[in-house]
């Protein structure tokens, strides 16, 4: 007998390429010069991502995974089956397997991210991994607004989940944001799950730099064949600027010389000392978690730590 696999069909909300063009030239040409991060993850940019999340200085991924699949069981006791997991930020859902390896009976799981070559490996490796799961992915920037497609089975509540490397590209106004939008989501009957990287040392590990640089530099070469560009990437020196102060990390871009880029017909232009910012990571304090919770009407219902106390996931319920 032959196991029935669900079709997946792909719901796209995504910025049109002319829109993508317009932010790309808005962040080069400001005073704070910046790149949509989502660039970052094409098809390469995935794989260097997949090898840095096995070296020390990005085991959030692995702690997080473990502290996931020992609290399936106590959420499904929580949550109840035929629930509905959405998953803003879902990269290529890593964390998100174990979560669904945890929780049997899960209605569906609705992965929502910017990058359609990340969502495309997560519902590879959910395919390996779950057969039978309903996946209905969502390309969208889980930021902003963007319509909910209905699930065919009805589910009997939502869980949303933003996993610690979601929640790190935000600070804690745009955090509270979202957080706000998701308690809506889900209703009193649902609930947030938020994955927490608490570490105490640097963003950062030795044994990631040249990967690291790999992966930073290749949003241009992204950008080249996406839009027509022609940035020169020996033009660019790579930075990771950990500013531990601010329990933040930075991915940055210098330019090495004067120069002009062309990006389809417009030009840019770039001096040397330049800093385009890529990518940036908060790393959250447990009072920055309650602030959280207080922000967006919910309540702490259950918090799962890890041995070190250096990752946690934390469930929040709408407040009655």
């Amino acid at each position: 007998m032959h196991t029935r696999i669900p079709a997946v069909r792909y719901y796209n909300f995504a910025p049109g390429s002319a829109s993508m063009h317009e932010r790309i030239l808005r962040g080069l040409r400001g005073s704070e010069k910046e790149l949509p991060s989502f660039l970052l993850y094409d098809a390469r940019g995935i794989r260097l991502f997949n090898q840095l999340c096995r070296l020390g200085g990005h085991s959030i991924v692995r702690r997080e995974c473990r502290l996931l699949r020992g609290a399936g069981d106590e959420l499904r006791r929580l949550l109840g089956k035929r629930t509905a997991i959405v998953e803003y930020g879902s990269g290529t859902s890593q964390t998100a397997t174990a979560l669904l390896r945890g929780m049997s009976g899960v209605a569906a799981y609705l992965p929502v991210d910017l990058s359609l070559s990340s969502l495309r490996f997560g519902v590879r490796r959910l395919r390996m991994a779950l057969k039978r799961l309903s996946i209905v992915p969502v390309r969208a920037d889980f930021t902003s607004c963007f319509p909910m497609p209905a699930v065919g089975l009805r589910p009997e509540r939502t869980l949303v989940y933003l996993s610690s490397c979601a929640l790190s590209t935000m600070d804690v106004a745009e955090a509270s944001r979202l957080l706000q939008g998701a308690a809506k989501l889900c209703g009193q009957r649902g609930a947030v799950l938020l994955g927490v990287d608490l570490r105490a040392d640097p963003l950062t590990e030795p044994r990631s730099g040249a990967l690291l640089e790999a992966f930073n530099l290749n949003i241009l070469t992204h950008i080249n064949r996406r839009f027509a560009a022609n940035f020169h990437v020996r033009r660019f020196e790579h930075a990771v600027i950990d500013e531990s102060a601010r329990n933040r990390m930075e991915l940055r871009l210098t330019s090495r010389v004067d120069q002009i880029v062309k990006i389809d017909q417009e030009r840019v232009r770039l001096r040397r000392g330049d800093s385009i910012l890529t990518e940036s990571r908060q790393r959250y304090t447990w009072n920055e978690v309650e602030r959280l919770a207080h922000d967006s009407a919910e309540t702490i219902e259950r918090t799962w730590f890890d041995g070190q106390g250096t990752a946690a996931l934390v469930l929040l319920r709408p407040k009655l």
